[in-house]
């Protein structure tokens, strides 16, 4: 569901009733289409979260933390420059559109006063945030030339609304002109005459007007009786008199409890079907809503090129070791080159100038079967075993070679699926740079150009506390791995790893003091939780005290060999990980 024009309306009243007169003390943007505009006055300070993702755009407080890039987007310095220090004059909506211009009193270089309008517009894939200043465009979040729409959105150009559309507006118009006006639409059904009637509400809120009234979405209005059209009169009046005070802001989930739809009152079109998650106000619903799915998505998205990447390698990693076990396979052969050498050496009287074979008995055979062993016969005898002793020396040396670059090659495709499982498992982008990162020092991958040396930074684990109160930490990608168990935990610590399986090294934190079983067992489930089993049952974890944690010389980031360690079998358990995650 997108964000409609009455839950904008909440939006705008809150505003209104709670944020004038603060004042903008910092602005940031984490990405391209998000800004935050840290708001502080007396006994209020927020962030309010304004983003133009076509897929989310909304607008609205919020207590999330962003990661921001370390060099500014050129409009995040311009907005520093134009609209920092400014306070939140009014906040007005553009009928019951989906646009809401929020004005700040700000000075210009110059010291004047000047009013600059902060215009949100939430249309899809047309969403975006312009910054206007006497009426005149300062710069937007998403410039638009003409070409790609009828309105012009560019720096010095004259700010237009956006065109509405011809429906009515539930709180500008009497009830009973809006159902005489849904009435006249007879070649319609119920639902999509009140949907086309209606301006500003979203496709759940049509529905639970239907349903509340007509009950059946398809039944054509021509045959609506007047009691239901008097039933539709007393839901939108109801409506309109609990707007925007009376609300109660709720994501409906599913059995699975995965979340379909929000709103900001009850509904009960979906009967048991749905469950209902209430929240104190449409702020905390939004960002209960958007939050956790934006991130995946940018997660998502910038990790396609490193995933394909790494998919790439092990694709090419299988190939590679079976295309090296069947050149092994084939050097099983060398022991009869030998044998036959040994065995023309023993019978060289048999061999007279011109044979074209040996046939001899085989005394390495138990059995001391007959031999036909084929001759060179443009080389004596003597250099026909010399030449078999070659080909046994050159097959055996190969063979060597060949397992070294199997054993190699396996080492490798184990990484990879290490990187692959700490990529899914990243929450943030900055960690996705990281895994890119070791790629790069690894040799794997290769940049097209060459990136300003960044100073290296002490890598933050996840940290966790336990219901005895020991400190839990979790390496969230290789390179944090290498660094909790290597160079931070002391020998003590006790160390935790799904057996055979991808997943993050996990370190009781302990003191010196010795671990009881429940933090044990609650880092032994954190552990599995952030695997590659994450989803399994039963998984077995391995954990010993860092001093019996090694790392071989030369081996990959994250790779570590351990001894005399015991094993836990636990399922794993986010509500647990959530429970006891460092706020």
């Amino acid at each position: 569901m997108a964000l409609d024009g009455a839950l904008l309306g909440i939006i705008k009243k809150d505003l209104n009733d709670t944020a004038l007169g603060a004042r903008i003390e910092k602005i940031t943007m984490p990405y391209k289409d998000l800004i935050c505009l840290f708001l502080n006055k007396p006994n209020f300070k927020k962030t309010l979260l304004i983003s133009a993702n076509p897929n989310s755009s909304r607008i609205h407080f919020t207590t999330e933390k962003f990661e921001n890039p370390q060099v500014p987007p050129m409009l995040c310095m311009l907005l520093r420059k134009r609209l920092a220090g400014g306070r939140l004059k009014s906040v007005s909506q553009y009928g019951i559109d989906r646009v809401l211009i929020l004005e700040f009193d700000c000075k210009n270089e110059m010291g004047d006063d000047v009013v600059i309008k902060v215009i949100v517009e939430m249309f899809g894939r047309l969403s975006n945030v312009i910054f206007v200043e006497n009426g005149r465009i300062i710069d937007a979040l998403k410039r638009v030339d003409p070409a790609e729409n009828k309105r012009f959105i560019l720096p010095n150009a004259v700010y237009e609304f956006p065109e509405k559309q011809e429906r009515l507006n539930l709180f500008e118009t009497e009830t009973a002109s809006v159902v005489e006006t849904i009435k006249q639409q007879t070649d319609k059904t119920a639902l999509k005459a009140i949907s086309s009637v209606i301006d500003g509400l979203s496709p759940v809120m049509y529905r639970e007007f239907c349903f509340k009234s007509v009950g059946d979405f398809e039944k054509p209005v021509n045959e609506i009786n007047a009691y239901q059209f008097s039933k539709l009169f007393d839901v939108l009046e109801e409506f309109k008199n609990n707007y925007p005070n009376n609300t109660t802001p709720c994501l409906l989930r599913d059995e699975n409890g995965v979340i379909k739809d929000f709103t900001f009152i009850k509904i009960s079109q979906y009967g048991e079907k749905y469950s209902a998650q209430y929240f104190e106000n449409v702020h905390e619903l939004l960002q209960n809503y958007f939050s956790k799915r934006d991130n995946e998505e940018r997660i998502r998205q910038i990790s396609l090129a490193i995933t394909k990447t790494v998919n790439t390698l092990i694709s090419r990693t299988k190939r590679k070791i079976a295309l090296r076990e069947k050149e092994l396979n084939a050097t099983k052969e060398k022991e009869k080159f030998r044998i036959w050498g040994e065995l023309i050496k023993a019978n060289l009287h048999l061999i007279n100038s011109g044979d074209s074979f040996l046939e001899c008995q085989n005394y390495y055979d138990p059995e001391c079967k007959t031999v036909k062993i084929p001759l060179d016969i443009s080389l004596s005898p003597i250099k026909n075993a010399h030449k078999y002793f070659k080909d046994y020396r050159k097959l055996s040396t190969a063979a060597g070679m060949k397992e070294e670059l199997i054993l190699k090659a396996k080492a490798d495709l184990v990484y990879f699926e290490s990187v692959l499982d700490c990529i899914k498992r990243s929450e943030q982008p900055s960690d996705i740079e990281t895994i890119k990162q070791e790629l790069v020092d690894e040799g794997f991958i290769r940049l097209k150009k060459k990136s300003r040396q960044q100073k290296a930074q002490k890598p933050v684990c996840e940290k966790y506390i336990s219901s005895d109160g020991f400190e839990i930490l979790v390496g969230k990608n290789n390179y944090q791995n290498d660094w909790l168990t290597t160079k931070f935990a002391s020998k003590q610590d006790i160390w935790f790893h799904t057996k055979n399986i991808p997943g993050s090294h996990t370190v009781v934190i302990t003191n010196g003091v010795e671990a009881p079983n429940t933090t044990l067992t609650e880092a032994a489930i954190i552990a599995a939780t952030h695997s590659k089993a994450q989803n399994s049952r039963q998984v077995a974890v391995d954990y010993t005290k860092i001093k019996n944690v090694k790392k071989p010389s030369g081996a990959k980031p994250g790779m570590v060999i351990y001894k005399t360690n015991q094993t836990a079998y636990v399922d794993p358990d986010f509500e647990l990980c959530e429970k006891l995650k460092e706020k």
